[in-house]
C-alpha cells in the first residue's frame, strides 16, 4: 500500500538530523518514494510503500520524535496519480 505522510515539524535542525539518520536504517517491508519539504513552512510530505500503516507510523514516528508529529493517509490508489510504476 501507498502511503502520505505529512509532517508537522517543530524542531527543523533536528528533523533534518534523525530524517537523514532515518534513511540509513530503513527495515525490510518499508520503501520512502518521495520527500516534498515546504518552503517557507515548518513542514514536509512524504510518500512511502509499506505492508501496513501501523509498520510505517511505528518506525516514523520512532524516528522522528520530538522533531516532528505526523499525519498519516492511505492513498487510494485507484483514483491516485502519479504512484510509483503506474
Amino acid at each position: 500500500m501507498y502511503i502520505v505522510v505529512q509532517h508537522r515539524i517543530s524542531d527543523p535542525a533536528g528533523f533534518q538530523q534523525r530524517g537523514q539518520e532515518m534513511l540509513n536504517k530503513v527495515p525490510v517491508g518499508l520503501k520512502p518514494h518521495q520527500f516534498f519539504p515546504a518552503s517557507g513552512a515548518p513542514a514536509a510530505f512524504c510518500l512511502w510503500e509499506a505492508a501496513s500503516l501501523d509498520d510505517l507510523k511505528a518506525f516514523v514516528d520512532g524516528s522522528l520524535a520530538p522533531a516532528s508529529a505526523q499525519d498519516y493517509y492511505a492513498v487510494d490508489a485507484e483514483h491516485a496519480l502519479g504512484l510509483p510504476g503506474r
